[in-house]
């Protein structure tokens, strides 16, 4: 028979590696969920629109209009990639530090009112849930 106190111990132990164990785990699986990236553009070359800066501002980043700049083709297309996880952002262009604008070629399916009388865009990361068929009805007994 084993001493108590070493049964402790070695329960002590066993619950410092479990519990190390499913923090990485959970660092894991929150670092995929993020492995996900969306590539914002916006095409202003066919505008009278010709901003000299234009950055992304929305949910995923506290709306800081500083946070996600694009960069310019020289045409008048800009583009950024964003790491995302699952889930759905709402965001805005921001023109020059002052103008924030809705994506022109967003899904308006997933609009919304922006609390300032316009629309906030929004990106759908991950499997979109209207798309999936509907549930098989349950067989009746």
């Amino acid at each position: 028979m084993s001493h108590p106190t070493t049964t402790r111990k070695g329960w002590r132990v066993f619950v410092v590696l479990l519990s190390v164990t499913f923090a990485q785990l959970s660092l894991c699986a929150r670092s995929l969920a993020a492995d996900q990236v969306h590539e914002f553009t916006l095409d202003l070359s066919n505008s009278t629109d010709k901003p000299k800066t234009v950055a992304v501002a929305g949910s995923f980043n506290g709306w800081s209009k500083d946070a996600n700049p694009l960069k310019s083709d020289g045409q008048g297309r800009w583009s950024g990639k964003v790491a995302l996880a699952e889930g759905t952002y709402q965001y805005k262009f921001v023109l020059d530090g002052d103008r924030w604008i809705k994506d022109p070629l967003g899904d308006a399916s997933l609009e919304a009112d922006d609390n300032y009388g316009g629309k906030n865009s929004a990106v759908l990361m991950g499997p979109d849930a209207r798309k999936l068929p509907p549930p098989e009805p349950k067989p009746t007994r």
